[in-house]
């Protein structure tokens, strides 16, 4: 089974993730069922199959790197790592704040967002439903 993804950082990439495998490739347009972040890789050595992923399959929302995955009822991320809006460059930038330092750090986002139930439950809804991606959107 594969689900089609977004990609969390570069918003008009799109990712179709093998589920059991944990392979990673590049996709058009389709219907995306939560986000991905291909954090590891490097711009000059992709490495797809190094990766975050948090997805709505089967009525539950789901964690995944490589071939691991994890409902997130059953997760608890602890984010140890530092902070965006510590980077002396970013606290340069009076308009950076904290909803800039979660877009820019996925863990972040996951570490807050996983917290509420009334997230779990709404994106949920969302996710199942999917998102409508188009190459070039956003």
């Amino acid at each position: 089974m594969a689900i089609l993804l977004k990609d969390y950082v570069r918003f008009n990439r799109r990712w179709l993730l093998e589920v059991e495998s944990g392979a990673l490739r590049e996709a058009g347009e389709g219907i995306a069922h939560g986000f991905v972040v291909d954090g590891l890789a490097r711009v000059d050595r992709p490495a797809h199959d190094q990766f975050a992923a948090i997805y709505a399959d089967s009525g539950e929302l789901w964690f995944q790197t490589g071939a691991d995955r994890w409902s997130v009822t059953a997760l608890e991320i602890d984010h140890t790592v530092p902070n965006p809006a510590n980077d002396p460059v970013n606290r340069m930038d009076p308009t950076f704040d904290y909803l800039e330092a979660e877009a820019a750090d996925f863990f972040l986002f996951m570490s807050n967002a996983l917290r509420s139930k009334g997230w779990r439950r709404g994106i949920l809804d969302l996710w199942t439903v999917g998102l409508p991606v188009t190459p070039g959107t956003a």
